[in-house]
């Protein structure tokens, strides 16, 4: 190839570069992807409910319909309504779930304890024991 040629070829490709800068970029419409989100309330009970936490499809939360503040659940993924998790007399707070158990904070012993349910085995069981108080609890893994 010549130098006279590639000067030509060099040209061209310089005033195509120009005339497309010159008019602007090249916009196409797309259709736009339209989200649908679904709400729905889970619980309708006039009383307090507050501190949730979710795990997949499950829910739980502190819920003081009964006069003391119990755990509550509800899988958005089941027909059925909320279920209590605990019914004992006295306050249980702060839930978290992951996978099939939840911990929470009682006050049954006169001071903070930390407990855990089992969904699987349907079993409560009493993390702490030491008379200070324990409160908050995490779970992962």
């Amino acid at each position: 190839m010549t130098r006279k040629v590639a000067k030509v070829i060099l040209s061209v490709a310089i005033a195509l570069l120009v005339i497309g800068l010159l008019r602007g970029p090249v916009v196409q419409t797309v259709g736009a992807a339209v989200m649908t989100i679904d709400e729905f309330r889970i619980t309708t009970d006039p009383a307090q409910q507050n501190e949730a936490d979710i795990y997949g499809t499950r829910i739980v939360w502190q819920d003081n319909r009964n006069g003391n503040w119990d755990i509550y659940m509800y899988d958005v993924s089941g027909a059925g309504g909320d279920v209590q998790i605990t019914t004992n007399t006295s306050n249980q707070y702060g839930p978290q779930i992951y996978g099939d158990r939840i911990v929470y904070y009682d006050d049954r012993n006169g001071n903070w304890d930390i407990y855990m349910y089992d969904l699987v085995n349907h079993s409560e069981t009493q993390i702490t024991t030491n008379a200070a108080i324990q409160q908050n609890p995490a779970m992962y893994g």
